[in-house]
């Protein structure tokens, strides 16, 4: 048999997820949004070093 499998996007091998997200974790992004949202109203940002470094660590030529 020459059964051949359908193709699947390549968006959904490597970036699976759920249509929906749980209430479970809609409460957590909710929370971890409101955090970052305080720190930066109190000024709390990465510095330009932090980014930097960060950027050469995931970009070859950063």
């Amino acid at each position: 048999m020459n059964h051949v499998p359908p193709r699947i996007p390549f968006d959904e091998l490597a970036f699976p997820v759920e249509e929906t997200a749980s209430a479970e974790v809609e409460v957590w992004q909710r929370k971890k949004i409101e955090v970052g949202l305080k720190d930066a109203d109190e000024g709390r940002f990465a510095s330009h070093e932090t980014v930097k470094s960060v950027i050469r660590k995931f970009v070859s030529n950063g």
